[in-house]
């Protein structure tokens, strides 16, 4: 095996290595403050929904955006949520906050709880306009566990007081494409928060 093999497989492996540490870093930080019950929620809380594309690519309704949007109606419907913040991309074709304006309006929540965020193009962007809207008030984010761990990990190094909400797991295919991506994503997650520290100081 050459020199150069020698250096490509330290690199392959330093990089593994780092990618598994801010996984788990992400999850231990994170999945403490999620939940799957309502009734564990704080009341009077500034939920959160994070954005996902409303359709897949065959024009049916997107999985994963589904099922955020059932848990959000849940929440409000047991009276747990104060106010709503509506976060995601806005995109050419579509706006993430406004078709899931449409669609809970259409399941009888009323529109004037909502907030409406059009800068979520990331996460990060999510819990920076979350923090700038309820910063001091308990905010629970509404996704899927493994996107909450990553959202609570960003808010609580703001200083933010915050927790998930599990909406129902999406498996299949698209989960390992999804889970591939979260790994990536973490591991900007990182960097956003060294990068924010760094401007604070």
């Amino acid at each position: 095996m050459t020199y150069v093999c020698y250096i490509l497989l330290a690199v392959i492996a330093l990089f593994v290595a780092v990618a598994a540490v801010c996984y788990m870093a992400v999850t231990l930080a994170g999945r403490r403050h999620t939940t799957s019950r309502i009734s564990a929620l704080p009341n009077e809380a500034c939920l959160v929904v994070l954005g996902a594309p409303p359709l897949r690519s065959d024009g049916r309704p997107g999985r994963y955006y589904e099922r955020r949007l059932r848990a959000a109606e849940a929440i409000y419907k047991q009276g747990k949520a104060a106010k709503l913040m509506l976060s995601g991309a806005k995109h050419p074709e579509y706006s993430e906050p406004q078709s899931m304006l449409h669609d809970l309006t259409q399941r009888g929540l009323p529109a004037s709880a909502f907030l409406l965020d059009e800068t979520g193009y990331r996460t990060w962007l999510s819990v920076r306009a979350a923090k700038q809207q309820f910063d001091g008030q308990p905010i629970v984010f509404v996704s899927q566990r493994f996107h909450n761990e990553r959202a609570i990990f960003l808010a609580r190094a703001l200083g933010m007081n915050a927790m998930g909400y599990n909406a129902e797991h999406v498996g299949g295919t698209k989960a390992l494409q999804v889970w591939i991506r979260e790994v990536g994503s973490r591991m900007r997650a990182f960097y956003d928060v060294w990068k924010a520290g760094k401007q604070t100081t």
